[in-house]
């Protein structure tokens, strides 16, 4: 499925939305998940978020690594609702890629600290 077809499912009917991530779960279906991810809405990706922590493997790391990276660098011409939804998605990759990767989470969110927990995940 296309992102923007997940993202027209997730704001018409978030439980249908909800259902195939839970599908893509249960298949280890990681490039489906990645996808999943990166939808508009916070409530389906953070579930794929979360479900590729659940799959595991380097697949899936490497998919939270690449997550991360993605997030890792905010967009400067954001308005504060922006950042901050930016930094909540940001804050769960984090969270699930420490979960996946056996690791634990940076205490910050420094550009610096990311990158050091990015290599360490990658080292697992």
């Amino acid at each position: 499925m296309r992102l923007d077809e997940f993202d027209e499912m997730s704001s018409r009917n978030p439980e249908d939305a909800e259902a195939t991530i839970a599908e893509l779960i249960s298949t280890s279906n990681v490039s489906g998940l990645a996808r999943a991810a990166r939808a508009r809405t916070d409530r389906v990706a953070f579930r794929a978020i979360e479900g590729l922590a659940d799959v595991g493997g380097a697949e899936a790391t490497s998919a939270l690594v690449e997550l991360l990276q993605e997030t890792s660098v905010p967009d400067v011409i954001w308005g504060t609702e922006q950042q901050r939804e930016h930094e909540r998605r940001q804050g769960h990759v984090v969270q699930s890629l420490a979960r996946a990767g056996g690791v634990a989470a940076p205490a910050g969110r420094s550009q610096e600290e990311i990158a050091e927990f990015i290599e360490e995940c990658q080292r697992g």
